[in-house]
């Protein structure tokens, strides 16, 4: 994919030199041909700088770390991640109940926690496209360990009327271009209380050439601020598992 990108720009900057020096030629101004050389300077890159900016300025004002109560539970209830269903490419003798994956939630067995639910509205086979579905909760549970490694996770996902945990994570994402607004905030649904809140700015690390039309490989590297991963794990800290 390198030799592409370079193979592109190198032709870019040649179509974007002969319309500049036709532009000059036929204005014979030369503030046409400067506009022009701007133009073709700011196009590729317009998205990553209006990220940039908007990233520094999100630095400044959106960080917050703050547990106020922590709590013991057997489970966590999700909303707003872990907010998608998919199945996995089993065996049609494996149960409905093991194929289907909620998000990531898996990754909250890696914790002792006895159950995960979620809040689901949506559905995919390659986790690029979405289709949205009538909204649905789903408690998960752990099974014994898959034969091929601790990295593969089994669980059981099921279909329920409610959530049962006492506690919420409530999760949301502004996407401005390249740079995210995130959130996690932790509620005690018996009372609406809120325990803990941890807000960050994300930045992708793309290479800036036309970026914005999503032709470049998925799968950047991100720049948090507050700096570090702790936001993906923050709700463990704040509800510990009975059973650890």
């Amino acid at each position: 994919m390198g030799v592409v990108i370079i193979l592109a720009i190198l032709i870019y900057i040649v179509v974007s030199a002969a319309i500049t020096l036709l532009i000059f030629i036929k204005s014979k101004r030369i503030v046409y041909g400067l506009l022009t050389i701007i133009f073709f300077i700011i196009l590729p890159i317009w998205d990553v700088l209006i990220g940039k900016a908007v990233y520094s300025i999100a630095c400044r004002y959106v960080p917050k770390v703050a547990i106020y109560e922590t709590a013991e539970t057997d489970g966590i209830y999700y909303e707003g991640m872990h907010d998608y269903i998919y199945e996995l490419e089993r065996s049609s003798d494996t149960p409905l109940s093991e194929r289907i994956q909620v998000g990531t939630i898996s990754d909250v067995f890696r914790e002792a926690y006895g159950y995960a639910e979620a809040k689901v509205n949506k559905k995919t086979e390659n986790a690029i496209i979405y289709q949205s579905i009538p909204t649905q909760f789903y408690r998960c549970t752990p099974l014994p360990p898959d034969p091929r490694g601790p990295q593969f996770q089994r669980m059981s996902c099921v279909v329920v009327d409610q959530p049962m945990s006492r506690y919420v994570v409530k999760a949301s994402q502004k996407k401005i271009l390249i740079t995210s607004i995130e959130s996690k905030r932790i509620f005690d649904r018996s009372n609406g209380k809120l325990m803990a809140e941890y807000c960050q700015a994300t930045i992708e690390v793309v290479f800036p050439f036309f970026n914005w039309l999503d032709w470049q490989p998925m799968g950047g590297s991100l720049k948090h601020c507050p700096r570090g991963s702790r936001y993906y794990y923050f709700e463990y800290e704040v509800l510990k598992p009975k059973n650890k």
